[in-house]
């Protein structure tokens, strides 16, 4: 079961500036998507932030705990900053 994760902002430089597959069959059949961030936060030695990162599920805001199936569009939004 794979989905696609996207980054935006400067999560790109962090994870990947293009969208990637991510294999969430070994997490089992509900799966929350922190358990994924996470996940991700720990492979690539990322600090993880969840109060700043909004996740976007299928091109909407998400909630933490909602859970992602199969070809799902996962994405991380950073704060915006500048001026």
């Amino acid at each position: 079961m794979k989905l696609t994760l996207e980054f935006y902002g400067r999560l790109k430089s962090e994870f990947s500036p293009t969208p990637i597959e991510f294999d969430i069959s070994n997490f089992g059949s509900k799966v929350p998507i922190k358990e994924i961030y996470l996940k991700i936060c720990q492979s690539h030695e990322v600090t993880a932030d969840m109060q700043m990162i909004k996740p976007i599920l299928n091109d909407t805001f998400a909630d933490w705990n909602d859970v992602v199936n199969a070809n799902d569009v996962l994405g991380f939004f950073p704060p915006a900053s500048g001026g």
